[in-house]
């Protein structure tokens, strides 16, 4: 006896059904998809903070080592500056130090590709001083967003010029002087440099005291 197959016809409920447990398996794969990309975004973001962050130590520790065999003051700015243009890039700047009076007299300036004139660097250092006293900290500013603070003289050239005022203090409430680097072209900057002024200013500090 042959035996014939029979199918069964799906219901329209059953295919409606059927199509709506398929979109929320789809849905919660791709949810589960974009939580992984983030996820790997965030382990990668991470990683690669912890990377800069162990790189900037090594380079502060090297940048100490350097500091022991210094033989002056020039020695140890320049070896400062040269550091902040390998982490940071092209800059320009100017390094103050208190004499026995108590006053500021320039004892290095430098910048990339040439430095510029004593006192254009000097000038920008001074008007920077009057807010390093009053908060002895790193301070990150717009020149021209505060061209009140500079000569008159001074202000059609500051268009785009963003300077940082790194005071040098070998302990709290004993400054011996002030690092400011500024930048053209509007190139501000960064968290990163920020930090690596903060670290590097007290034990450049501590050197130029000792000499």
């Amino acid at each position: 006896m042959q035996k014939t197959m029979t199918t069964k016809t799906a219901h329209p409920e059953d295919l409606t059904r059927r199509n709506i447990r398929l979109q929320k398996v789809h849905q919660r794969r791709k949810q589960a998809y974009r939580r992984l990309c983030l996820t790997c975004a965030d382990l990668t973001n991470t990683c690669r903070s912890l990377q800069n962050q162990m790189d900037c130590q090594e380079a502060v520790i090297d940048y100490q080592k350097h500091l022991l065999a210094r033989s002056d003051d020039h020695e140890v700015f320049r070896r400062f500056f040269h550091l902040f243009v390998e982490r940071t890039g092209p800059l320009f700047g100017v390094a103050m130090l208190c004499d026995e009076n108590a006053e500021l007299k320039l004892v290095g300036r430098f910048g990339v590709p040439v430095p510029d004139g004593t006192n254009f660097c000097k000038t920008i250092a001074e008007s920077m001083v009057p807010d390093m006293l009053e908060r002895p900290e790193v301070i990150v500013l717009d020149a021209f967003d505060n061209i009140e603070k500079f000569p008159t003289d001074l202000h059609r050239f500051l268009i785009g010029v963003n300077v940082m005022v790194i005071p040098l203090m070998v302990a709290e409430g004993q400054l011996i002087g002030v690092v400011v680097l500024y930048r053209k072209g509007e190139q501000p900057f960064t968290d990163d440099d920020i930090a690596l002024a903060e670290m590097i200013g007290p034990p450049t500090a501590a050197a130029a005291q000792q000499i």
